[in-house]
């Protein structure tokens, strides 16, 4: 393979060889750089397209984000290249980490057009795990890509659940214990026979060090019994979590509504959402206050609702606005490299902020209208049609061959 230590380009392997799925552990920067699945190149190619409008004077720090194994700084890398982009194919002229008049610090964009200053952007990301809660799971990975490993010709293994500690053992013991175990199972069983788990020796556990593994099994069926290659996971059980989405971006807008102080431009704050779920509601209940209900009787003593929202939101705060020197936010929810033609940006303006911006045109915009009282959407193109994002993107893995299969299905979730 040729590789590339420069920073001409984003990937360092100019000319990948490697096929197949990632690996639960992989890095997201490790599978784009040394695979050569179809999908894998059209995606390089267009962010190295996205890399060549990129100022030369600012390659050096994205790039070495971008290709950093730590997911959170080669996150912030891509979003920070995605609207780069998105603003240049919108016809702005962008500069990076300007030097404003009065301001001691450089925001990440200045946008100009014929000259003129347009706005200011900041871009963050936020529902980013811990350091400790990614260490944990960097771990659990390593585990779920040793399991993969196990030659288990009859069965898919289904993870019931996984305890790690901070010790990480060699997993060769355990591996040779689930095959043993394997090979006393008859998968011509019914299946029900393995989903119910009344037999004990249906079911496997491992305790090691702190460590703890639950599997069981599902027998194959008889034409995929014997295949070589995939994985032998076939199912992971999750454990609930409770999630604060609105709690999160309030706190990632607050990080960046004051870092300025008074700028005499619109500004904008761009995030992208990388934690469980997020929705619309998410982002209103942040900016506006989170949805409520009074429960009344009427004289007929029928129970009567009235939904409102809390006076408590980023943008209003006992029927008072603050924070009117952010403009606008430009919002998105899981944007990464395999669902930018799938998930897209759109803009919620603030009713009453310093300085006006309507991008509306250009991207989806919604706004609160008084007259209604409510909040109004005006139409825009999809960030993934400025973009030219197609989309059916990245496209079909190649075909015929057991072992291309794809990345974890986890990287492509949707919730709209």
């Amino acid at each position: 393979m040729k590789k590339q230590t420069e920073t001409s380009t984003l990937f360092t392997e100019l000319n990948p060889t490697a096929y197949g799925y990632a690996r639960h552990a992989d890095d997201e920067f490790q599978y784009l750089n040394l695979h050569a699945d179809k999908p894998v190149l059209a995606a390089r190619e267009i962010l190295e397209g996205w890399f060549k409008h990129y100022p030369a004077a600012h390659r050096l720090d994205l790039v070495r984000r971008f290709r950093s194994k730590k997911q959170k700084q080669h996150n912030g890398a891509f979003w920070e290249l995605y609207l780069h982009e998105l603003f240049h194919k919108m016809g702005y002229d962008v500069q990076i980490h300007p030097t404003l008049e009065g301001i001691h610090t450089h925001p990440d964009f200045l946008l100009t057009r014929d000259g003129a200053a347009f706005a200011v952007v900041e871009a963050r990301l936020a529902g980013l795990q811990t350091d400790q809660m990614t260490s944990a799971l960097r771990l659990q990975n390593e585990l779920h890509d040793a399991l993969d490993t196990v030659h288990s010709p009859n069965f898919f293994l289904t993870v019931e659940k996984i305890k790690t500690a901070p010790t990480r053992p060699t997993f060769k013991d355990l591996i040779e214990r689930i095959e043993k175990w394997l090979g006393t199972l008859n998968p011509d069983l019914p299946t029900e026979v393995f989903l119910n788990g009344r037999d004990a020796s249906t079911r496997f556990k491992w305790e090691h060090e702190g460590w703890y593994v639950s599997l069981k099994v599902i027998p194959k069926s008889h034409s995929y019994r014997g295949c070589q290659g995939g994985r032998s996971v076939g199912i992971i059980h999750s454990d609930f979590q409770w999630v604060d989405t609105k709690g999160q971006l309030r706190q990632a807008l607050a990080e960046k509504a004051n870092k300025y102080g008074k700028l005499n431009l619109p500004f904008l704050i761009a995030i992208n959402y990388l934690g469980i779920c997020c929705n619309r509601e998410d982002w209103l209940d942040a900016l506006y206050g989170e949805q409520t209900a009074d429960i009344c009787l009427d004289k007929n003593g029928v129970p009567r609702q009235r939904f409102f929202r809390n006076n408590d939101g980023f943008w209003i705060y006992k029927d008072a606005p603050r924070h009117t020197s952010n403009s606008a936010i430009l919002a998105v929810y899981g944007l990464n490299t395999w669902s930018m033609g799938a998930h897209s940006v759109e803009v919620y303006q603030h009713y009453a902020a310093d300085y006006a911006i309507d991008l509306s045109g250009d991207l989806p915009c919604w706004s609160f209208s008084s007259s209604k009282n409510e909040m109004v959407k005006r139409d825009g193109r999809s960030s993934a049609e400025i973009l030219g994002i197609p989309k059916e993107w990245p496209g079909e893995w190649n075909q015929g061959d057991s072992h291309h299969n794809h990345i974890h299905a986890s990287d492509d979730s949707i919730k709209q």
